[in-house]
């Protein structure tokens, strides 16, 4: 109609003309076909389109490609065309909301297959509670026009009630029916049958299990603990033991961290780093102790260079040999820390997330190389004890001493309220090592049970006086005794090694060294007839007897007839009688080997280094004999002519004097142990499926035929840390043929890469590393108020739960925590680590219980009454406890019957 008018418009003249030209134009559109008349529409909307050659009669799926692509590029063209005039530059937005509407048409007609299944499943139901779950499951999908039409025959009601069963419950959740009690018993009676199975006579209390009672409604009623009704007394290991192997360990696991965190905010190849770092880890494990040598050209290796005080000459000892020589694996530690360092530096960090890993990483870092120091000591400290026994006369005896875990009262059969609130006693393990015969060892072990009395030096020093008489007693060859045991509290002090220089000329025996280990070490010997007469006990215990005095102790220890070369005593020392000395001996945390002579003490920082520093002590009168040794024997050792039998071992001792480290294990014939198998050994014959037992020290290569034989070089110590040319992961790599050759190859760069810088070190920055293993003073610092505040908030908080707080959790806590501004409540020389959390929370439980312990009132003293007033008494208290049954028998009644709305 457009197009006529302006036909007519352009000739207004012209009546009869138009009039004969439009009606022709009239029957020529009649005659059109659909696709002429779609041609013509659409060069009038576009110029551009080309007309249509055809119209598709064939069916879709049996034309050709390129029919199909013609035909599809063509109703594109034209709807395209279309919108454009529709909507101007907005075709996709209109394509999209018909693609949408079109889609929904369509899956409205193709319903999926799990919609099918719940669809079958309602209808195939006929209870209606099970039909408003299923349609629940699909309800909130569809509207309800489309619902009706999905399931014939639905309710606009039910579809109200699963919708609003899907809002309250949840879609498909099962609703179960209330359940109707009917109580067929009266509560007498209920009573009257709970006491009865009350009677002690038909049920008693045990010592396993713990009693539940399960309520109808699935709850839950735990039976009153004993614990709750009386406390047990019980004492926590809040402190511990030193822990610079487990910090040196978790130090591995800060630096994993560390690198993520880096990761996080860009570093490239964090998986060089990670792998490093592992390294290291098995390094420090297995191989670092390997290396260790007193002869070695490598300062990380020279044991002698390490431990030399470079500010004292005394504790000081120069090396015959040049430190030319450098490890890569030893460097490989100082190395990746320094990458890391570089790495925090470079990478940009917000300011206070730098902080905190540049804090971390001085953590990590000082922890690491403690380990790595700490491993050197212990196997310096431990060739004590391997120089003495290769040196050990018939006029000698090497004693090695340690407290043993204390051990519980143990009973046959027990209740549930005897097992608990149970107090150890206290026993004391001396291992005496001679030499009787020539290239023969005997070991006598002395058990000392501590009947009354504290484990401290006054309780030690008792001790050694008994022990010392009683081995003259047994044997009067003996003239030296040599000392050796770990760094305790009661062992490394003042009081009894000035004890001992003072009366070292009275004693029977002449005590001429002390030797202590590196902490952790050193104790292996003590440990083992530990373990052995804990089994005996308990071998004796099951046999139905009762071990709860040390009288029983000694009993059971001494059954079957004892433990071959051991014997026990029971003393009783009485803390009352401990003398307070104020003799005082400056920096003896740092000193470790002292040697006594007449007129002072030689003290050493490390064994054999250097001429060691004289200290004289002055003489104390209350550390003389009277004063000191005060203890009672309860029961003594066996006299000398009921002596046990002695563990006495054959073993070829050599008597060449070595560096102290064992340098002589390539030499087969100065073995002191023929072992079965070598690491290291090249014979090829080795049978491998043969039984045998391997040393548990993870540095150690011997391998023994017979048990006897390793518990003598357990005795001995004499280990093999000999430099292996291959790690731990190499030997595997050989075993299981070259399966792990990539790794081997992919860790050899590692170590070559991070070490390279290394070689470039000049022997001047090198001589300057002597005395870096040597013990560090520790130093002290006040806690702010604040955080004092914050930490016995925490402590209170934990006593009320009964929970322990992680010490590394709150490190990481305080280093975070912030105020109610978003600010952080502590600065960075306020963050503390985890050892002295640790530390601050041991001693505020410690001033709290000592202040409960003030505040409680004192006993009442019991006198002694008649037998009348005593028998009054017992109808009493019979009275009592049945009244208090009677009390128990009702709330249970009363709960059980509430419980099911009585």
């Amino acid at each position: 109609m457009i197009w006529i008018g302006k036909r007519e418009t352009t000739y207004p003249g012209k009546h009869t003309g138009t009039s004969q030209e439009t009606c022709s134009q009239d029957w020529l559109e009649a005659q059109r076909t659909p696709r002429e008349k779609l041609n013509k529409a659409m060069e009038i909307l576009g110029s551009s389109f080309q007309p249509l050659q055809s119209q598709l009669q064939k069916p879709w799926n049996s034309i050709s490609n390129s029919m199909r692509s013609y035909y599809s590029k063509k109703a594109f063209e034209c709807v395209e065309i279309v919108l454009s005039i529709i909507a101007p530059d907005q075709e996709c937005f209109l394509l999209e909301s018909i693609y949408k509407k079109f889609s929904k048409t369509q899956e409205m007609c193709e319903i999926d297959q799990t919609t099918k299944t719940i669809i079958n499943a309602y209808n195939n139901v006929t209870d209606s509670r099970t039909q408003t779950q299923i349609l629940s499951l699909i309800v909130n999908s569809f509207t309800k026009a489309e619902l009706q039409k999905l399931i014939p025959g639905v309710s606009l009601f039910k579809i109200d009630s699963a919708r609003k069963h899907a809002l309250v419950t949840g879609p498909g959740h099962i609703i179960n029916k209330p359940k109707v009690y009917r109580m067929k018993l009266s509560k007498p009676k209920l009573t009257h049958f709970i006491e009865f199975i009350m009677n002690p006579l038909y049920s008693s209390v045990v010592g396993f299990g713990q009693t539940v009672l399960k309520l109808s409604s699935n709850e839950k009623y735990l039976s009153r603990k004993i614990l709750k009704v009386c406390h047990a007394s019980k004492q926590r290991a809040l402190q511990g033991l030193d822990n610079i192997t487990a910090a040196g360990m978790n130090s591995i696991d800060m630096l994993s961290k560390l690198v993520q965190k880096l990761e996080t905010f860009g570093m490239s190849q964090p998986e060089s780093l990670t792998d490093i770092i592992q390294l290291i880890n098995q390094f420090l494990k297995y191989e670092y102790k390997s290396h260790l040598n007193r002869l070695d050209g490598c300062t990380d290796h020279c044991t002698t260079m390490a431990l030399s005080d470079p500010t004292e000459p005394k504790f000081s000892a120069s090396c015959n040999h040049n430190h030319e020589r450098q490890c890569e694996k030893c460097a490989m530690v100082e190395s990746c820390l320094d990458m890391i360092n570089e790495k925090i530096n470079q990478i940009e960090i917000p300011t206070t997330i730098l902080e905190e890993m540049k804090f971390e990483m001085e953590m990590a870092e000082k922890h690491l190389m403690e380990w790595k120091k700490h491993l050197l000591r212990t196997v310096h400290q431990e060739s004590a004890r391997r120089n003495i026994l290769k040196s050990l006369t018939s006029k000698q005896a090497l004693v090695i001493m340690d407290w043993a875990m204390k051990f519980l009262p143990f009973q046959y059969r027990e209740t549930q309220s005897e097992f608990f609130g149970k107090k150890g006693f206290s026993w004391h393990i001396s291992c005496v090592i001679t030499s009787s015969k020539e290239n023969e060892l005997d070991l006598q072990c002395y058990i000392h049970i501590l009947e009354n009395g504290t484990q401290g030096w006054f309780s030690v020093a008792n001790i050694l006086v008994n022990l010392l008489d009683q081995l003259k007693t047994v044997n009067p060859d003996i003239d030296e005794l040599f000392l050796k045991s770990d760094n305790a509290a009661c062992y490394h002090c003042t009081n009894l090694l000035s004890f001992i220089q003072q009366n070292n000329a009275i004693f029977p025996i002449l005590i001429k060294e002390y030797n202590f280990s590196e902490a952790q070490s050193g104790k292996d010997l003590c440990d083992s007839k530990t373990g052995t007469s804990r089994l005996h006990i308990y071998k004796y215990a099951n046999e139905g007897h009762n071990v709860v005095s040390s009288a029983d102790m000694k009993i059971a220890l001494d059954s079957h007839g004892g433990i071959r070369g051991t014997q026990v005593s029971i003393i009783s020392v009485n803390q009352d009688d401990e003398p307070h000395a104020k003799v005082k001996i400056p920096g003896i945390s740092m000193l470790n080997n002292f040697t006594f002579g007449g007129e002072a003490i030689t003290a050493r920082k490390a064994y054999e280094v250097g001429e060691g520093l004289m200290i004289k002590t002055s003489t104390d009168p209350h550390l003389s004999m009277e004063c000191v040794y005060k203890m009672k024997v309860v029961q003594p050792f066996p006299g000398p002519n009921e002596q046990p039998a002695k563990g006495t071992v054959t073993i070829p001792i050599t008597r060449n004097d070595t560096d102290g480290i064992d340098n002589t294990c390539n030499n087969e014939e100065q073995r002191p142990i023929e072992p079965v198998a070598d690491v290291n050994s090249n014979e090829s014959d080795t049978e491998y499926n043969m039984p045998y037992f391997c040393c548990p020290d993870d540095s150690c290569d011997k391998v023994f035929a017979k048990s006897c034989n390793l518990e003598m070089h357990l005795t001995i110590g004499n280990h093999n840390y000999r430099t292996n040319p291959v790690s731990c992961l190499d030997t595997a790599v050989q075993i299981y043929a070259g399966q792990c050759e990539s790794v081997l190859s992919y860790n050899e760069t590692l170590v070559h890469c991070t070490s390279e810088d290394q070689h470039n070190i000049n022997m001047g920055e090198i001589n300057e590393k002597g005395g870096w293993a040597l013990k560090g003073k520790r130093l002290t610092a006040r806690f702010s108020e604040s955080v004092k505040k914050y930490l016995q908030n925490i402590c209170i908080s934990c006593e009320k739960t009964g929970t322990r707080p992680n010490y590394y959790q709150l490190s990481e806590e305080l280093r975070k925590v912030t105020d109610e501004n978003g600010q952080k409540m502590f600065v960075k020389k306020e963050w503390l680590t985890p050892s002295q959390i640790r530390g601050y929370v041991a001693q505020f439980i410690s001033k709290s219980r000592a202040n409960i312990t003030a505040s409680k009132v004192p006993r009442v003293e019991l006198c002694e009454v008649s037998v009348d007033e005593d028998e009054k008494l017992s109808a009493i208290v019979n009275m009592l406890d049945v009244n208090e049954l009677n009390s128990d028998v009702s709330s249970i009644v009363t709960e059980v019957f509430s419980s099911v709305g009585i």
